[in-house]
């Protein structure tokens, strides 16, 4: 990793430490009353998939449920689940908004000096701020889905900047776009065209087996959802919550 980026996570790492400081300070998560909208659904996906049960098949979902999966680590935590969940997507939120900004600083080519780190910090604090202030503070699909797609993209910033690629991180890229469509399915759009757009990528290096690999590797949530389905006779249930129909 290049000095310069190491520059910008470090910023970063601090702004989000006095973040953490000055929330507790306020209260800001303990003070969040119950919302009555989506407050919980989440969350009780989770606990069903921690008991065992198969989504779709077990119980009723109109998304899959990679939320349900990833908010279950709250079950865990030493904080009270709804404060360790909270904590979380406010995590979210700080990292939504660096990766953009640093998407932008990379692609730009501004390198780090005091006062472009001041500008950084200044822009990813805003970013943050606005974030944090348009959405409910609870656990939600679509908070999961962009912040699993912004690091998708900032995975893909060396292919798309310079043409320069490592396998790993264009495998990482699709890994993470695919368990984006799989916490909100209207995600699948961006899933698709950059399968075909790193696909064509390698199409004209004559790389097949590249694209075999990566296809493979980076679809792997959808190989093993799909494969869970298949095995628990949950395809046609998925269906039908997925379509209504």
């Amino acid at each position: 990793m290049k000095k310069p980026i190491l520059q910008y996570i470090l910023v970063s790492i601090i702004l989000f430490i006095i973040v953490i400081f000055v929330f507790q300070q306020v209260r800001y998560v303990e003070e969040e009353g119950f919302n009555p909208s989506d407050d919980g659904v989440i969350l009780a996906q989770s606990q069903r998939i921690l008991d065992g049960q198969i989504p779709h098949v077990d119980f009723i979902s109109i998304r899959p449920v990679m939320s349900g999966v990833l908010h279950s680590i709250h079950f865990f935590s030493p904080l009270p689940l709804q404060i360790s969940a909270r904590w979380f997507v406010i995590f979210e939120h700080f990292v939504i908004a660096f990766a953009w900004v640093l998407f932008i600083f990379i692609m730009l080519n501004i390198k780090p000096n005091k006062y472009k780190i001041l500008l950084f910090s200044c822009l990813l604090v805003i970013v943050f701020l606005l974030n944090l202030s348009i959405y409910n503070l609870f656990p939600w699909t679509t908070i999961d889905a962009l912040f699993f797609t912004t690091l998708g993209i900032l995975a893909l910033t060396p292919l798309l900047k310079k043409g320069n690629y490592h396998l790993i991180t264009i495998i990482s890229s699709l890994f993470l776009f695919a368990l984006a469509a799989l916490c909100r399915q209207n995600f699948i759009l961006i899933c698709v065209i950059a399968n075909l757009l790193i696909c064509y990528y390698f199409f004209k290096k004559k790389s097949i087996g590249k694209i075999l690999l990566i296809s493979t590797l980076g679809n792997i949530p959808f190989i093993i959802y799909a494969y869970i389905l298949f095995a628990k006779n949950g395809l046609e249930s998925f269906f039908k919550q997925m379509t209504g129909r």
